[in-house]
């Protein structure tokens, strides 16, 4: 089951991923600009990052070999936004979010 926050100004979301699983967390954001960053704690280890709205459209997608992802992203409507993370390897992660001024 997935976990719902609030990004007022900064946060960051702390996971775990096994090898070849996927997670899903929810997260609800305002209107506005974000600066998001997926990093892995285990540099080998490539972590996929992909932002979908509550309909299921993706809004992100990264599938490269990094470790880390950095994305700016606008919101036009405030909702819940489905943070999948993908893991090829084992390792912990952290997603961090902030506003733009």
């Amino acid at each position: 089951m997935a976990k719902s926050y609030t990004a007022n100004i900064n946060m960051s979301v702390y996971g775990a991923a096994d090898d070849g699983e996927e997670y899903c967390h929810e997260i609800f954001l305002t209107k506005g600009s974000y600066d998001i960053n997926l990093e892995a704690d285990d540099t080998d280890v490539d972590l996929d990052l992909y932002i979908a709205d509550n309909e299921g459209n993706i809004l992100f997608e990264d599938e490269s070999e990094d470790s880390d992802v950095s994305v700016e992203v606008e919101i036009y409507n405030e909702g819940v936004l489905r943070f999948y993370v993908k893991a090829f390897g084992d390792t912990k992660y952290t997603i961090n979010i902030s506003e733009q001024d």
